[in-house]
């Protein structure tokens, strides 16, 4: 029987954003970790460009951005220090698959 690996990830109550601007510093000279922010960064996008206009986050509200550190930041500062609680799931999921690439 083959062997498998399972990837088990903690806490997801932590402030995600010094995690993901640390990634983003990294991702200067790492060319893995930066393909893996450049994909997630379509990614994010595409999911914000799809979001039904109604609601309490229309994708108007959402800046343009160019990582998702810069996402983060933007949200962030507007919501008052706070990343709105889907996409701070979404970030914690980048954050540590970033890790994992590291």
């Amino acid at each position: 029987m083959p062997s498998s690996t399972v990837l088990l990830f903690g806490d997801q109550t932590g402030d995600v954003l010094p995690s993901i601007k640390e990634l983003s510093k990294i991702s200067k000279q790492n060319h893995s970790l930066s393909g893996f922010l450049r994909k997630s960064t379509d990614r994010l996008r595409d999911a914000i460009t799809n979001l039904p206009l109604e609601g309490t986050h229309p994708h108007s509200d959402f800046p343009f951005f160019d990582s998702p550190w810069e996402l983060a930041e933007s949200t962030a500062v507007k919501d008052g220090h706070r990343v709105p609680p889907a996409l701070s799931a979404a970030l914690l999921c980048i954050s540590q698959l970033g890790e994992l690439i590291v």
